[in-house]
């Protein structure tokens, strides 16, 4: 799309440059205009994002950029601050593409070439707020975050790609009852799917913009903290940090109570995500009316048994130390030992530690704190909220929050003794060092590789393609893998994995091709699995599973008619009745533990039908599929080729449906048996043939 750049007035203000750009109608955009300021402080030599303010209907944020509020919360974070006035603000109208024009023609015009790359925060106001959520949707790789204040929000439908970007939605107590249940429904549609959004209900309010900038800048700042790495280069493609689950905290919608990860007891579905604990406690104070503070009860006590140190391997420096949390006895002694060597006899370095039952600190303390994935695979549990950035460039947040209050389940490993360590953009997988940022594609496959999958793979967001077939893993599929958003390919097939299916693996919408056939995978298919629009692949064929099908599964859209190319799901214990999309594409099942009965759709027939078996002939089961009427069956009854009753089923009580019956024959040998079906003045009969 080609856009004409107009532009007007270059405004000085104190150490800062303003410039507006105004992106004409053209013949592939129908908005009535879209106009943009923005405001950059001189002496910011990199901006790492851009604050949007974004208007009410027909409105003009443009002179935002003039409020000393919003220009300090932008230059604290090294953010340039943009308004607008658009009309017609629709993204179907080309908005999007003239914002992407414009912040561009700003990277020329203001030589910051970032302008480019760096991600948007989106606070909206009204139609704004709708616009903002919006925006997310179309372009989420290059949103930080987003708020939405009482925004109308006509479309609910479920969009996957917005919802590893946090939003903080507003809607007032009194507003218009569309503008609340729909952005409601927006919100309880998609946190079920692990949306990172907060709900917030202004109590005794309307259709007003929202004044309570403590909440709204709080959530603003902990976002750009938490999402933007450290080693961005904001001159080529940012890729921000997909926040965790468990990183958040969770505020019920009805009591405001708010809680961590770790000790929230609520639904966590239908429960707000806030990105810390401070910004919880401002969303509490906003929607109770400071009614409610008290969050004792999601405080975790330090456990007494842990104690953490800081180690180094020896000759590396300062530079190379990691906390690690242990309470194995042996381990204990052997990192208190070394502080008992000279420097320069230890094995590795240990230069401090907490320990509880002493009460404090120890000499030396000599901490430089750089997280190691294996040691610390959650950086936030209960009050541990923070990334490694932020706990590194803040010890006193680590020394008098993170050290005295978390208990770290983490633990020290072999690795701590080898010749070297992956660096703070690194995570250890089988004795090799992979860049978090970096990886997109893992195979080691054929690799001998032994035990269970590492949840640190899990940290590899940028993997397109995992491979680790054919190996000798143990143990369950980590549900972290969900947070692979950005994976088309995973093949687990042919190790020795057990459990179930995490039901995460439904967060993976960009997944092709997923092998996890030849494995000891048992309970049933995740109804999650129809979550995955693009999977052209499937194959989970030599396990264990059982129960049903999910008819989530028809949501696939490939051919399931292609068996064993596309689709196979055979050899395992799945029970009918099957999804009609598959047709008969189950394959072989092992139905022994099947119920014999199972209704598909009760009060639809209101006449007989006995269908034809499948299989038949059969061995060891077949599925006999009938219709009953309005009145209750009399005979459903099998007999053998010489008259005799071999079976009656007793369904004589049963409503009208459709049902079907698995027949599983016992001690009977290879022939023709008959199955009758009479029903008042209907009667119909099916040859079985059973081959043993």
């Amino acid at each position: 799309m080609k856009f004409i750049f107009v532009i007007f007035i270059i405004y000085e203000t104190i150490a800062a440059e303003t410039y507006d750009i105004s992106i004409p109608e053209n013949d592939t955009a129908n908005y009535n205009y879209a106009e943009f300021r923005i405001w950059l402080n001189d002496s910011i030599d990199t901006l790492r994002g851009i604050y949007w303010f974004m208007h009410a209907n027909n409105g003009d944020s443009r002179n935002v950029i003039y409020d000393t509020l919003y220009q300090n919360l932008a230059s604290n974070k090294q953010f340039a601050l943009m308004g607008a006035r658009i009309f017609n603000m629709h993204m179907s109208s080309g908005v999007g593409d003239a914002t992407i024009a414009a912040t561009d023609s700003f990277a020329v015009l203001s030589n910051h070439q970032e302008l480019l790359n760096i991600p948007f925060f989106i606070n909206g106001y009204s139609w704004g707020g709708q616009f903002a959520y919006h925006f997310t949707k179309w372009i989420p790789e290059r949103v930080l975050g987003f708020i939405t204040q009482k925004g109308g929000f006509h479309d609910t439908s479920i969009s996957h790609n917005a919802i590893q970007v946090p939003g903080l939605m507003f809607i007032g107590e009194n507003d218009l009852d569309y503008r609340i249940e729909n952005l409601t429904n927006v919100f309880l549609n998609h946190r079920p799917l692990g949306a990172r959004w907060a709900l917030a209900v202004e109590p005794n309010t309307g259709h007003s913009q929202i004044n309570d900038f403590e909440l709204l800048n709080s959530y603003f700042s902990t976002l750009v903290d938490f999402r933007i790495p450290s080693n961005a280069n904001f001159y080529s493609s940012v890729i921000l940090n997909n926040l965790p689950d468990s990183l958040g905290w969770f505020g019920n919608q009805g009591s405001w109570i708010v809680g961590s990860w770790a000790c929230y007891s609520d639904d966590r579905d239908s429960s707000s995500w806030l990105p810390s604990r401070s910004n919880a406690e401002l969303w509490q104070d906003f929607v109770s009316e400071n009614s409610v503070i008290d969050t004792s009860d999601c405080i975790q006590d330090i456990d007494s048994s842990y104690v953490l140190f800081t180690v180094g391997i020896h000759g590396e420096g300062e530079a190379s130390d990691y906390v690690i949390a242990t309470n194995d006895t042996d381990k204990i002694n052997l990192c208190r030992s070394q502080l008992e060597l000279n420097i320069d006899e230890r094995l590795f370095h240990v230069n401090g530690y907490i320990d509880s039952t002493n009460g404090g600190f120890n000499d030396p303390w000599n901490w430089h704190i750089i997280p190691n994935e294996w040691v610390l695979a959650e950086m936030s549990i209960g009050l541990c909220n923070g990334t490694p950035q932020q706990i590194e460039n803040d010890l006193d947040y680590w020394i008098n929050s993170v050290g005295q209050l978390c208990n770290w389940s983490s633990f020290i490993k072999s690795e701590i003794l080898t010749d070297s360590l992956c660096n703070e953009n690194e995570i250890k997988l089988w004795n090799e060092c992979y860049n978090i940022q970096g990886t997109d594609s893992l195979d080691l496959s054929l690799n001998n590789l032994s035990d269970s999958i590492p949840q640190e793979i899990c940290n590899l967001i940028n993997l397109k393609y995992l491979n680790l077939s054919q190996n000798n893993l143990t143990g369950v599929i980590p549900p972290e893998i969900g947070n692979l958003m950005n994976l088309e390919v995973l093949n687990l097939s042919q190790n020795n994995l057990t459990g179930p299916i995490p039901s995460e693996i439904g967060n993976l919408f960009n997944l092709k091709n997923l092998h996890l056939q030849e494995n000891q995978l048992i309970e049933e298919i995740p109804i999650e699995i129809g979550n995955l629009d693009s999977l052209n692949l499937l194959f989970l064929y030599q396990n264990q599973l059982s129960g049903h099908i999910p008819e989530s599964i028809c949501n696939l859209s490939f051919d399931f008619s292609s068996f064993n190319s596309q689709f196979n799901i055979s050899n395992n214990q799945l029970c009918p009745p099957y999804p009609t999309c598959i047709g008969n594409s189950q394959g072989i099942q092992d139905t022994i533990n099947c119920d014999p009965l199972s209704v598909i759709n009760q009060n639809m027939p209101i006449s007989y039908k006995l269908y034809k078996a499948y299989p038949n002939p059969f061995n060891p089961s077949t599925t006999i599929s009938i219709d009953v009427g309005d009145e209750k069956l009399l005979k459903l009854n099998i007999y053998n080729l010489n008259g005799k009753l071999i079976e009656k089923f007793s369904i004589e009580d049963y409503i009208s449906g459709h049902y079907q019956i698995l027949w599983k024959p016992i001690n009977l040998s290879s022939g023709i048996y008959f199955i009758e079906m009479v029903a008042k003045d209907f009667r119909s009969t099916q040859k079985l043939i059973l081959l043993n």
